[in-house]
């Protein structure tokens, strides 16, 4: 395989200006408009496991090594997130192919500037180097430059916290916080609703628990959030951002290259830490509630209130599998506990073993069941072929076009597309590449009106499928390619397809009694809250 050609197309944006057909294999997550007799998948057995374990061990060393530079590790906090750890999996994936074809040419479309940064750096070190695609040949900027747009990010970060109105921190005294965030809210009955917790919020107000909802962004006032930062004093603020200016370019000078590319928020998100300290010193609030387990903002929430003995509590927002990077991130508990929570309230057995087998304490966890679920009749499945197709988030790809393009072949009666709350196409967008879409708008409808229309489900690891498999639903999983057997359709009995035209739409051998177990957990959420707070 020497003298071919290979592209490597880490993007999530289908609409992506392609490279012509010169190249012999497209790798990519999304199978989009390559030619479907060279395109391969980047999930498969291959290589894309060994790349998750390597990664995940590359983190934990420099997890150690940071340790023994003394550097502040919150000033590391957010390259220990999902959005970060990514590009790093990312990093491996190529590593991986490298190993398969030594003397292949590999062209690269980067996910972001900090991927293409990652692969200038693996670079050095290669006799062999990965291509980067003309269309995306960003040029990589030196450290210094990157430490001034640092400084200037974080100064907007201030400026925004002087113009938010000020709020008197005793709100804040004994009740739970509630961590929200914009880009999870939709608009349902003239009002934004946080698709993650408003079953939670309604347990919350039946349960007279003292809860107060925020969020860590500075400008979410017209969105019914307000910021946390609107509790810390001005001069105080001032004092606060300014010192982190002054500690990040000593603490700059420390670190590996690795940790400084292409970042434009290391120092914001560093300042945002700091604050959250000194507001959870000075509150007294009975503790923090975040669904952002893995994520950058759990991690700055964890870690701010547990160095200042807040009770934290996440609660599992998604659904979490075998090979996702994400899981791997338990294994990082015994070397940094303060940025995780003290306790995780969890869905159900499968969820605990994914967690358990990764390195989470098992004591720390508690199954409280999977609360997004109707609370309505759930209707008979009829015998009419109705089905529903989840996006993710990464907008419609060829297999909806797939569907839409077949559904009388298929004998699909009723199709609906339903996208993910953070997709980029509008609706207009959508109606006109499908002009007969019917779309269940999550600003309109909710998940659980839209299932209750259908007897079938496709999605590619949304968890909305956890939802449809509770209503009973024949949920099927697409894997395009060479998919791997994960443990989420295996333990469920999922019937999984690399192909569309491959789905059997009479077979249905999921185990609905595991199904159970996983979603309703023991409901005592509220109970263990009482208990944990600090009141």
């Amino acid at each position: 395989m020497s003298n071919q050609k290979i592209l490597v197309d880490f993007s999530y944006d289908p609409g992506i200006k392609h490279p012509d057909s010169t190249f012999d294999v497209y790798y990519s997550f999304l199978e989009k408009n390559y030619p479907s007799t060279k395109y391969l998948n980047l999930v498969n057995d291959k290589f894309y496991t060994s790349a998750v374990v390597k990664a995940s061990n590359f983190l934990q060393e420099e997890l150690h090594n940071l340790d023994k530079r003394e550097v502040e590790f919150c000033w590391l906090l957010n390259h220990f997130s999902f959005e970060y750890t990514s590009e790093v999996l990312y990093l491996f994936i190529l590593k991986e192919l490298r190993i398969l074809f030594p003397k292949t040419s590999i062209t690269v479309i980067p996910s972001s500037r900090k991927c293409l940064a990652l692969i200038h750096e693996e670079n050095k070190n290669q006799n062999n180097p990965f291509l980067i695609h003309s269309d995306n040949s960003i040029p990589i900027k030196s450290r210094p430059f990157w430490i001034a747009i640092n400084i200037s990010f974080l100064l907007g970060f201030l400026l925004k916290i002087i113009r938010i109105r000020s709020r008197n921190i005793l709100e804040l005294k004994d009740k739970w916080l509630l961590f929200s965030a914009r880009n999870a809210l939709v608009k349902r009955k003239n009002a934004w609703c946080d698709t993650y917790i408003y079953h939670l919020e309604s347990r919350l107000e039946k349960g007279h628990l003292n809860y107060k909802k925020t969020t860590l962004e500075t400008d979410s006032e017209s969105f019914g959030l307000t910021s946390i930062f609107s509790y810390a004093s001005k001069v105080s603020a001032i004092k606060t951002c300014l010192g982190c200016i002054g500690k990040y370019i000593k603490t700059a000078r420390k670190l590996p290259a690795l940790f400084q590319l292409e970042d434009r928020t290391f120092l914001n998100r560093i300042a945002r830490v700091t604050l959250l300290k000194n507001i959870l010193h000075s509150s007294n609030s009975a503790g923090v509630l975040s669904y952002s387990d893995f994520y950058i903002q759990g991690r700055i929430i964890f870690n701010a209130a547990n160095h200042t003995k807040t009770p934290t509590v996440a609660f599992q927002h998604a659904l979490y599998d075998t090979h996702h990077l994400t899981t791997y991130f338990s294994g990082f508990y015994d070397l940094k506990q303060d940025i995780f929570p003290n306790y995780y309230m969890i869905y159900g057995p499968y969820s605990r073993k994914i967690f358990c087998d990764y390195g989470f304490p098992d004591n720390k966890m508690f199954e409280v069941g999977f609360d997004r679920m109707p609370d309505f009749e759930i209707n008979a499945v009829t015998k009419m072929r109705s089905v529903v197709f989840l996006g993710v988030g990464h907008n419609y790809d060829v297999a909806f076009e797939y569907l839409y393009k077949n559904k009388d072949q298929l004998g699909i009666e009723k199709l609906i597309y339903r996208p993910h709350p953070r997709e980029r196409k509008s609706n207009s967008e959508l109606i006109n590449a499908f002009p007969s879409i019917v779309i269940s708008d999550p600003d309109v409808i909710s998940l659980e009106e839209t299932l209750n229309e259908v007897n079938h489900v496709i999605g590619f690891y949304s968890t909305s499928m956890l939802t449809a498999l509770g209503m009973h639903k024949n949920v099927i999983m697409y894997l395009p390619h060479e998919f791997m057997q994960v443990g989420f359709s295996s333990y469920f009995g999922l019937q999984v397809v690399d192909k569309l035209e491959n789905i059997n739409w009479d077979l249905n051998k999921i185990n609905y009694n595991l199904v159970e177990k996983e979603i309703h957990g023991s409901n005592r959420d509220i109970e263990l809250l009482k208990k944990w707070g600090s009141i």
